[in-house]
């Protein structure tokens, strides 16, 4: 198992948000991950869990102890769990892993991190379809969105719209922040079929293809040129993945912005 490892700069990071609630399988995907920890030749370390009947407390405490606790509740009436994979020097927990999962589900609409060491598992397109449709089978998300930034910036931090790293007052401390009202609270405005941003991979549901742009739907407006990306389908009628080349992320994002459906831009 790799664990005496130097961790590097960047973190790669698959997000998934709006599950469906009452299809939600805990246990299912609690198994998942250890098994995509133990795939990405780390052990899980720490944990910690927010729940009715299950809470940890202000620390972590270790991960074979919480698994012990779920098992004890059956993962019943849990609403959080954070599960990370540790270099052997680490000041801050939430800061310094090199495989990090955190599932909410406390907020009006739910979210899941998963977060690892690019110098362990490259950023791939393939890796990351693989993990989205998989993870698909335990939450039904209905958005998502992969992207890499450097672990001093808080890629965990930075889905739930919280600041992490960088300059408060900057234009991208903006945008991070009005996710957090507009996504994170019950009185937002965001509704299924919006984007955040454009990512180099996103993962979009048909409320999201549906949408018009001009005269003909998303899909179609995708589907018209290669300088949109390439769309393609994950689980049939749930669930596709667009990915978009680094080079051409601005401009679709431009072509966008009149369509009223990115929040943060």
């Amino acid at each position: 198992m790799v664990i005496d490892i130097k961790r590097g700069p960047l973190a790669s990071t698959l997000v998934l948000h709006g599950f469906q609630k009452n299809s939600i399988d805990l246990k299912g995907w609690f198994n998942y991950i250890e098994r995509w920890f133990q795939k990405g030749g780390v052990i899980p370390i720490k944990m910690d869990i927010t729940g009715k009947n299950c809470v940890t407390g202000r620390s972590t405490i270790k991960f074979e102890n919480g698994k012990k606790r779920l098992e004890q509740n059956n993962f019943q009436e849990i609403t959080g769990i954070w599960i990370a994979a540790l270099p052997p020097k680490v000041k801050i927990e939430m800061f310094d892993f090199i495989f990090a999962a955190h599932l909410d589900c406390t907020s009006p609409r739910d979210t899941l991190v998963l977060c690892w060491d690019d110098q362990i598992i490259r950023f791939e397109r393939g890796y990351l379809e693989t993990l989205a449709k998989d993870l698909y089978t335990y939450l039904q998300p209905a958005y998502g969105y992969g992207y890499q930034r450097e672990f001093r910036q808080g890629p965990t931090f930075y889905p739930f719209g919280v600041l992490s790293g960088i300059d408060a007052f900057s234009e991208e401390a903006k945008q991070i922040t009005q996710w957090s009202i507009e996504y994170g609270r019950s009185d937002g405005n965001y509704r299924i079929g919006m984007f955040r941003d454009i990512y180099p991979i996103n993962f979009l549901s048909k409320p999201h293809l549906d949408q018009k742009i001009g005269n003909q739907t998303l899909q179609c407006w995708i589907e018209s040129s290669p300088q949109h990306g390439e769309l393609h389908t994950l689980i049939n009628n749930k669930l596709w993945s667009w990915w978009i080349p680094e080079d051409n992320i601005a401009t679709v994002r431009e072509e966008l912005k009149p369509m009223g459906l990115l929040i943060c831009v």
